[in-house]
């Protein structure tokens, strides 16, 4: 037999999805000294189909080493948090005042920051391109990187490779935060469904290197953050605050129309309507719809998030000034 490539079997796919099995490969010419490279057990989440893969484990291994930068980061950031609120004045709400919310507030700010960085220009980039851009995707797990035979895409591959490096930092950071908010008792139920639908969708779609564009909005969502998290912080502790705090709530609100609202709606809806193309046949359809319900539940979590962020925006904006002292 000719050697077999993963194009070969993609045409296959197209017309079943579902697991080949051992004895597919072999038909179709798999040597069995090049095994090791073809996946085929569909409890993987990368693979229903057998398509040859590169970079699972070092993918596994950015994983890890994420996660546990957060981890230790977020527990370096409660140790010197005496430190950064030494001249700050103390919260009116004594919840504020604990060192492990004001440390979240911080964590939430450095690690918005950074992905905001790499997934606002990919967003940008990728809004305007054709469906084939937006919904590329590549077997190269450790970057999803894009195929070097493919002339035609290698102008993405940099935006490619910032939304996956974004979309793996992110998931990391939403395991570690999940568990941090539930040691330290401060996990609400829409932060659960919020965190459970970005690990799904961020696990599923950046261990099958799909959907581009939808992860860079949802990515790019967290510009937001930085200014929430700084209004949280400093709202109550003093007039000192009042200009820099409603100067960032109003860019929160205004970044929370835009990116959450309104692009990660809009993207979602696109989703929908671009199914036939917007996943390669080689993802299997259970791994399709766990995708599209989490893009769908996350997109609605911020539609359920936005009344009582504008109630409480119109409240402040309406608010009688304090009187003089």
């Amino acid at each position: 037999h000719e050697p077999v490539s993963a194009s070969d079997i993609e045409m296959v796919a197209l017309r079943h999805r579902g697991n080949f099995g051992t004895s597919v490969l072999k038909h179709l010419g798999v040597p069995d000294s090049g095994a090791a490279g073809w996946i085929s057990n569909s409890t993987q989440s990368f693979a229903a189909s057998p398509v040859f893969y590169d970079g699972w484990d070092q993918l596994q291994r950015a994983a890890l080493i994420w996660t546990v930068f957060w981890a230790v980061l977020f527990y370096f950031i409660v140790g010197t948090q005496p430190l950064w609120m030494k001249n700050v004045p103390q919260s009116t709400r004594e919840h504020e005042n604990d060192r492990y919310w004001c440390a979240r507030n911080v964590f939430g700010i450095t690690h918005a920051l950074l992905i905001a960085a790499l997934s606002v220009p990919a967003a940008i980039f990728l809004l305007p391109a054709p469906d084939q851009v937006k919904f590329a995707s590549s077997t190269h797990l450790a970057s999803c990187g894009i195929d070097a035979g493919d002339a035609a895409m290698l102008e993405w591959d940099g935006v490619a490779q910032a939304v996956a490096l974004a979309a793996l930092a992110v998931t990391a950071f939403m395991i570690a935060d999940l568990v941090i908010l539930v040691i330290h008792k401060q996990l609400t139920a829409d932060y659960c469904v919020h965190h459970v639908a970005f690990i799904i969708a961020g696990a599923l779609l950046r261990g099958s290197c799909v959907l581009p564009f939808n992860g860079a909005v949802l990515l790019a969502m967290e510009a937001s953050t930085p200014f929430l998290n700084y209004t949280l912080l400093y709202r109550n502790r003093g007039s000192e605050y009042n200009l820099s705090t409603s100067v960032s709530g109003a860019i929160f609100l205004l970044l929370f129309l835009l990116l959450r609202a309104g692009l990660n709606t809009y993207a979602t809806v696109l989703l929908w309507f671009k199914l036939d193309v917007a996943f390669p046949a080689r993802v299997p359809t259970w791994q399709l719809w766990t995708v599209v319900v989490a893009l769908t539940a996350g997109a609605g979590v911020q539609l359920f998030w936005l009344p009582g962020i504008l109630r409480t925006f119109l409240a402040a904006a309406l608010a009688p000034p304090a009187p003089a002292a």
